[in-house]
């Protein structure tokens, strides 16, 4: 039930209005004069928002307050911005017609209007001010689905189409629909979304064969039309809206579709903005959170080794340096225990940090890891080559998973780069290390429902009680 506030000195004129559009639901006010507008007008803000005005059908020329007066008024008062206001004057022309758009009006009618033309326009205004509210609130409701789904009511409740859906083409040629209730695409391509892809045009369409070669979705539709959805001078989808009638709509509402369509492409366009934010944002964690956990792992690979190393001389050196010289073991043996505290210290320290560098929340989806797999790897082959290090893969054509991407990658750079690594110092602490060669096997394989990818190398090895603390 809409409310309209008829402000003209005309009383026949007002007379006619109020009876008819009584009779067709809507709540009339009336002001006789400018100064009584103004002043209902400023009642209406302060009411509360089911008793406000939607609409005001404002004449141009009355005693003291002109038309145009309280237009330029509405237009820069605020709290006034959903309200439409519809101007109708005896004597109308074009320069005054232009200003009174300029300023916001939704119509400039000229007397006699006829009744029902009168309603239709006010029905129309009343959505089309709504949707422009819409675009003035993205800032608080940044959200494709939101503003589509709010100015869908206001389309449904003026026009009740049989069906109205929100359609998005994806690059692979598929279509993400379903937005609002009513048939599926079950997997097809409408005609009318690759045509206003194409030409970034509304289409219009009533009659069979108009309807018939747009390709509509509901098998009944009569009348229908097509927005496309723009978003950074680009079409990504359109905004289909179907009618089980032919004289479904006029072409005052053909401005109400060209907001809809407006006001869905700045949502889109903010969402996409707020999804880049996002994603920069997660981006970033992920890299300061994988480098930290590259850190604590080769703090504690490290630590191993000097543990290693010293076990290897307590064992070995410290018996034949006693043999030959007690006093010189002695103090060797003193070194190594400082050595083995030490290591035991680090090693207490990156068991401490292994909770705080856990993984939070992975952001799984559909990927093939033969492939990945694959792929990084061929990514690493200068890097393995220039270290004198063969890798082999052994990897299926492919193994679709869901999985973080993201942490994928990061995990599979670093089990290949601590086989490296492990072959290095494996070089390094034989004499004949540096002809020893290199050899890194990355597996990958699928059982049931868990996918597993193994790396191994012949480098340096570690004591398989150490293995939590690595890993």
């Amino acid at each position: 039930m809409s409310r309209v506030l008829i402000a003209d000195d005309s009383r026949e004129f007002v007379h006619n209005a109020e009876q008819y559009l009584k009779r067709h639901g809507w709540v009339i006010e009336i002001a006789p004069d400018g100064a009584a507008a103004i002043n209902k007008l400023q009642e209406d803000l302060v009411k509360s928002t089911g008793e406000r005005l939607d609409a005001i059908l404002l004449d141009r020329v009355m005693p003291g307050i002109t038309g145009d007066e309280i237009l330029k008024w509405i237009h820069d008062c605020a709290g006034l911005e959903r309200l439409c206001v519809v101007m109708v004057t005896g004597f109308g022309n074009v320069p005054t017609a232009i200003e009174s758009l300029r300023l916001g009006a939704f119509a400039y009618l000229e007397k006699p209007v006829e009744l029902p033309d009168l309603a239709a326009t006010l029905e129309a205004g009343i959505v089309w001010q709504q949707m422009r509210a819409v675009r003035r609130e993205l800032a608080v409701l940044p959200s494709l689905s939101g503003a589509f789904n709010a100015a869908r009511q206001w389309i449904a409740s003026a026009l009740r189409p049989a069906f109205l859906d929100l359609m998005l083409a994806q690059g692979d040629g598929t279509v993400t629909s379903g937005m609002c209730s009513g048939p599926t695409l079950k997997g097809r391509r409408p005609a009318f979304l690759t045509q206003v892809i194409e030409t970034g045009k509304m289409l219009l369409g009533a009659g069979d064969e108009e309807v018939r070669s747009l390709d509509p979705i509901n098998p009944g539709t009569k009348s229908m039309v097509v927005l496309p959805l723009r978003v950074e001078d680009r079409v990504i989808g359109a905004i289909d809206i179907e009618f089980d009638r032919e004289d479904a709509f006029d072409s005052q509402w053909s401005r109400v579709f060209e907001e809809l369509g407006d006001v869905c492409g700045l949502a889109a366009a903010a969402e996409r903005a707020q999804q880049r934010v996002i994603e920069a944002e997660r981006a970033q964690f992920e890299q300061q959170r994988l480098l930290y956990r590259e850190f604590r792992h080769n703090l504690a690979t490290h630590a191993q080794i000097i543990s290693m190393q010293t076990r290897e001389l307590e064992e070995k050196t410290y018996p034949l340096a006693h043999a030959t010289a007690p006093e010189a073991a002695a103090e060797l043996k003193r070194r190594i225990e400082i050595v083995r505290a030490n290591a035991d210290a680090i090693n207490a320290v990156t068991a401490d940090l292994k909770d705080l560098s856990s993984v939070p929340k992975l952001e799984k989806e559909p990927l093939d890891l033969g492939q990945l797999v694959r792929l990084l790897v061929g990514e690493m082959t200068d890097e393995f080559r220039h270290l004198k290090i063969e890798v082999l893969v052994d990897a299926p054509d492919s193994i679709e998973v869901q999985a973080d991407k993201i942490w994928i990658d990061h995990s599979m750079r670093c089990l290949l780069r601590n086989a490296a690594d492990a072959i290095g110092d494996f070089r390094k602490q034989n004499p004949n290390g540096q002809e020893h060669s290199g050899q890194v096997k990355v597996r990958c394989y699928s059982d049931g429902p868990i996918a597993t990818v193994a790396v191994s190398d012949n480098g340096i090895g570690f004591e398989p009680e150490q293995k939590d603390v690595l890993f």
